[in-house]
């Protein structure tokens, strides 16, 4: 497998990516509805991991011709669209695991620490 499939499977798997194409499975959405929508951290990164699926086929990006400025949404292309079932998949899973998740990461926080308090106590 070539360098560049690697960076298109990581680009196509990103949390990002699959957070958007399960925001947009339902129709378009402008920036501030797609980023309350996804809950995102960092809006400017919004920005620039849209633009990479852009590139990449999977959502495209309509300016609505309502008058300046010029409103503009988010939506799926049938290759997005496709994406959306398995990312809104994973998303519902992981949300819903986290819980777990957050509970095996302080399992493995406390174990870290305790062996860390043990190999400075050993002489």
């Amino acid at each position: 497998m070539s360098k560049n499939s690697h960076v298109t499977k990581r680009s196509l798997t990103n949390a990002w990516t699959l957070r958007v194409a399960h925001a947009l499975r339902r129709g378009p959405l402008r920036f501030n509805a797609l980023d309350r929508a996804i809950n995102a951290p960092n809006p400017p990164m919004l920005s620039t991991h849209l633009k990479k699926m852009a590139r990449d086929g999977l959502v495209e990006r309509v300016v609505i011709e309502l008058g300046p400025p010029a409103p503009v949404e988010y939506r799926l292309t049938p290759l997005g669209a496709d994406l959306a079932e398995p990312a809104s998949a994973m998303v519902t899973w992981v949300d819903s695991r986290m819980p777990q998740v957050e509970i095996a990461r302080e399992r493995y926080r406390v174990l870290q620490a305790q062996e860390l308090s043990t190999d400075q106590v050993t002489p």
